[in-house]
This record gives structure tokens, sequence and C-alpha cells, in this order.
């Protein structure tokens, strides 16, 4: 099984103070949404960073994106911290869309307790 990939960096989503930019209305729903992705992740307990496919801990409350078909595909993100720790892999289960994302340490959607 493959996933289409790509890799997401937070920072140019923020102006210089650290709040989210104002940005035009489709990459803000891109912003909101990968955004979404690193507060469920870096909000779990340290134990769930472990991935396995079948790892229900892992699901997300964010839904896919994509609409394969035109249809929306309303399956729910599978997402981790990767083995380098400032990466968060996802993917969709059902259409396989998915990527990394980066530059969310530290940030207003990192949610982890220091």
């Amino acid at each position: 099984m493959s996933f289409r990939s790509r890799t997401t960096n937070m920072y140019p989503f923020l102006q210089k103070d650290g709040t989210l930019a104002k940005l035009p209305k489709p990459t803000a729903r891109l912003a909101v949404h990968f955004g979404a992705i690193v507060e469920d992740v870096t909000s779990r307990p340290r134990n769930y960073s472990n991935f396995s496919h079948n790892n229900k801990d892992c699901t997300t409350e964010v839904t896919c994106r994509k609409r394969p078909g035109h249809k929306p595909c309303s399956a729910q993100i599978v997402a981790f911290l990767d083995v380098c720790p400032s990466v968060i892999a996802w993917h969709c289960p059902k259409c396989h869309d998915g990527g990394s994302i980066v530059g969310w340490e530290g940030k207003i959607w990192d949610k982890r307790k220091t």
C-alpha cells in the first residue's frame, strides 16, 4: 500500500510574534487542518507516540480533507510522532493521502507539557 506524501512546514503560517498570519482563505484552511493534527498528536500522553497501522490510539479527531472523485473522504486521520520527534507523520487510511508536518515545535499548536 502506498501513500501520497507531502511535507508541510507550519512556520510560514505564522507571524513573527507567533500568532497565526492573515492568510488567503484556502491557505488558512490548510493551517487550521494541519494545526488540528499537531494539536491532537501533541496533546496525547507520550506513550501513544509509537505507531502501528492498527493502533487505534493514533487515530485523531481530524477528518480527511481530500475529495476523491469529488466526494468527501471523511475518514479520520491517523497521526503520530515519527522516529524523529520533531516530525509528525499522518495518513488517511481510506484514501491514502498522507505526509509529514514539521516546524510545529514550540508554536501555537504544540500542546506538549514541558
